[in-house]
This record gives structure tokens, C-alpha cells and sequence, in this order.
């Protein structure tokens, strides 16, 4: 192999080295910093950059609802509550979990967790509650609303005192929000 000919080689090589590490580059820059935490929990950072819209009340709960998260019982005793405008009003804690989340145009993100010490001081954490025990199975399925958002949340819990998990895969445009709430 003469020289130039091995300079030429060299030569791709390189710039094929530089597209690859480029390209390396590129993806950790873009993918959110969340990929070293738990992909398991949607963590909610940023409260009001992702509030719920073009959806009343009753679709937005019968949407938390989907996927037979709420027997009907319990449904429609959460949509008379939430009808008669029922609740009682609390904060969310640090580190607040919720079985799952409204945010957008109606994407549910499941198993989300609220991280209210990274939000601003400004940012309520004031929510209405509209509860709902299941006096056969002890079972309480609670609706949450925060002001800060208006973005309804689900949170069941067991007759153990066990908040359930959603086993709901995150979709593609879950995966946005997911980002979205990472930078």
C-alpha cells in the first residue's frame, strides 16, 4: 500500500470516527438527564409547563379511568363527587406519588412522582381531593387536582395502605413530556 493511498484510508477512518462519536454526542445531549434515574416513575419537575387541556372534567377522569383502573362503581361515584364539586383540600408533599397523571391534550403519565422541592417557591402545592373508598374491597381511589395545573391524577390505594402502580407503558408522546419535564 503506497502512502497516499493509506493517507486516504487514515482519512475515512477518521472522519468515520468523528461521525460516529458526533453522533454519540448528539444522542447524550438530546436524551434527557432522567435516563440515570428510575424510567419506572415519571417525575413531575416543572409544574404548569405541561397543564391539561381540550378536555372536560368527566373525559379527563373517565381517561384516568381507561385500561379498567376503576371499576365502574367507583367511577361513578368519583364523577358525582367530582360533579357536585365534593372535595377537600390538601398540599402535595415532596416526593408524592401518583398511580398516574393527566398532562397536554390527555397523555397519561403513569406512576408519576411529584418533586415539589425542586419547584419554585412561587408554585402552589394547594390540590383538591375527591376520594373514594370501596367499603368491600377497602380500596381507595382518590382523584387530585393541583391548582398549579389543573391536570387531573388517580392515586389508588390498597386496602394496605399500598399506593398501586400502573403498569401502563409510556408512549411516545409521554416520552416528550418526560423530557420535557427533565430540562
Amino acid at each position: 500500500m503506497q502512502r497516499r493511498e493509506f493517507l486516504q484510508l487514515f482519512a475515512g477512518a477518521v472522519v468515520l470516527a468523528l461521525r460516529f462519536a458526533g453522533a454519540v454526542v448528539l444522542a447524550l445531549w438530546f436524551a434527557p438527564s432522567a435516563l440515570a434515574e428510575n424510567w419506572r416513575e415519571f417525575l413531575w419537575r416543572f409544574p404548569g409547563r405541561d397543564p391539561l387541556h381540550g378536555m372536560t372534567d368527566t373525559q379527563a377522569v373517565q381517561k384516568l379511568a381507561s385500561g379498567g383502573m376503576i371499576p365502574p362503581d367507583a367511577l361513578n361515584a368519583l364523577l358525582n363527587l367530582v360533579g357536585q364539586g365534593v372535595f377537600r383540600v390538601d398540599s402535595i408533599p415532596h416526593n408524592f406519588f401518583f398511580t398516574r397523571m393527566l398532562f397536554g391534550f390527555g397523555i397519561i403519565a403513569p406512576n408519576t412522582r411529584a418533586l415539589t422541592d425542586e419547584w419554585p417557591d412561587t408554585a402552589t402545592r394547594r390540590v383538591k381531593v375527591y376520594e373514594y373508598e370501596d367499603k368491600k374491597t377497602h380500596i381507595s381511589y382518590v382523584l387530585i387536582r393541583p391548582d398549579v395545573c389543573g391536570n387531573w391524577s388517580l392515586r389508588i390505594i390498597t386496602a394496605q395502605g399500598v399506593c398501586v402502580q400502573d403498569d401502563t407503558k409510556c408512549d411516545p408522546s409521554c416520552t416528550q413530556l418526560r423530557i420535557n419535564q427533565t430540562r
